[in-house]
């Protein structure tokens, strides 16, 4: 018997990840777990199968109501919760692609029932989230006490210290400055010695930018400037990552914006080998009405309908390399790759690599080897350490330590 999931491996539960957009919130139901097991035939109700939190998310919260009324419910909620869309996740903002928290799931029966003693106690699992990124606007930080100084007539470097933009998605190259008006009359920006009215975070912080004073008057006067993303025109890379749990689906979201480019049309140079790309019909629905893409408009991308499935193999990352183009008029072209790494999951059950009886005489003992009792479990993380024997009953003998010297018979052992 595989120790983890013991949940899933047991049949009680099915599980399917849950997917919410970095920064928001979703419902968690008994779409993404659901109860396998006939659990009426041992009279459990739905508020009987009982989800104790045994480690909470690490990039969001779940949220109960009941958690906030009664401060002695604990971390814990039914069947009957999900069911009733009262289980909530909210993700924390952060640029985290995965998350996940562990469950121990318990039945409890009604009057008059027992439950098998395989399915008595605690039972524990691991639920995934995956999260959909989102390219959130560049933070500029402008110290209030901070001031730029200079002497009539002369220049002044800015530095970082005056002006800092940041963005967890861009690097400071594309993170543009441009002067929306000034008191032209009182001076000018160069960038490199040549005058300007835009500049990148990365210049800036190269202390290539500077303010030139070139009026006669002096005393106060601002600069406004504005921040965004550089819009890229020509050809270059473009890099996605994704993360998928093993099995799992996730969307391709996002587009390239480029000046002068009305619209583009992505073609797969090669695609991925652990999974596949789909067009579905709509961001809501997983209804394919292509199956093993090749090729998707830019449209499609931005609507987030391309999805890629993976294999449920023991791979631990795939790639997806494609090229995007304009019209000839535009003449524009991008080459790009999605690199994706693979969450592995344990969901393969154990099986038997060897079966051979063993013979003993009357009162004697013998060392039982794994030639004679092996199973292997060809999740890639599985260790013969996890696979776990329980012993349910015996007759004529026991199983004993041939290591620790007891006359406590074995109820469990590892491979």
């Amino acid at each position: 018997m595989n120790k983890s999931p013991l949940a899933v491996a047991l049949e009680i539960i099915r599980l399917e990840p849950l997917t919410v957009s970095e920064g928001e919130n979703t419902l968690l139901s008994s779409a993404h777990i659901s109860l396998v097991l006939d659990a009426a035939r041992y009279g459990v109700r739905e508020s009987g199968v009982m989800f104790h939190i045994y480690s909470p998310p690490t990039h969001g919260t779940l949220h109960l109501e009941i958690w906030e009324h009664d401060a002695h419910a604990g971390q814990m909620f039914t069947l009957l919760d999900l069911a009733k869309d009262k289980v909530r996740y909210i993700h924390d903002g952060s640029e985290s692609r995965l998350d996940s928290f562990q469950c121990e799931v318990a039945l409890s029966p009604g009057p008059g029932f027992l439950l098998p003693s395989y399915l008595q106690g605690r039972h524990r699992f691991r639920f995934h989230i995956q999260i959909t990124p989102v390219n959130d606007p560049p933070t500029l930080t402008i110290p209030q006490t901070r001031v730029l100084r200079l002497a009539q007539g002369t220049r002044k470097t800015l530095s970082s210290d005056l002006l800092l933009a940041s963005d967890l998605d861009s690097s400071p190259a594309d993170l543009v400055f441009s002067v929306n008006q000034s008191e032209s009359s009182m001076g000018h920006l160069e960038r490199d010695h040549v005058t300007t009215l835009s500049f990148t975070q990365e210049e800036l912080s190269q202390g290539r930018v500077q303010y030139v004073h070139t009026g006669n008057s002096t005393g106060n006067f601002k600069l406004a400037l504005q921040v965004r993303l550089a819009a890229h025109k020509g050809t270059g890379n473009f890099k996605l990552a994704l993360q998928v749990v093993e099995g799992g689906q996730e969307r391709l979201s996002g587009s390239i914006v480029c000046h002068g480019v009305s619209s583009l049309s992505y073609r797969v140079t090669r695609p991925p080998r652990h999974g596949r790309l789909d067009l579905t019909e709509a961001v809501t629905s997983k209804k394919i009405i292509a199956r093993d893409i090749s090729r998707f408009s830019g449209a499609q991308l931005s609507r987030s309908l391309i999805l890629y499935s993976h294999d449920d193999s023991e791979s631990r990352s795939d790639r997806v390399e494609f090229v995007a183009v304009s019209s000839d008029k535009e003449d524009f072209q991008y080459i790009g790759s999605i690199s994706i790494s693979v969450a592995l999951t344990n969901d393969n059950a154990p099986r038997r690599s060897s079966n051979h009886s063993v013979e003993l005489v009357t009162g004697s003992s013998h060392l039982v080897l794994p030639s004679h009792l092996s199973y292997a479990d060809e999740d890639t993380d599985a260790t013969p350490h996890n696979i776990i024997y329980s012993v349910r009953s015996s007759e004529g003998g026991a199983l004993y330590s041939a290591v620790k010297q007891t006359d406590r018979p074995l109820s469990e052992f590892s491979q």
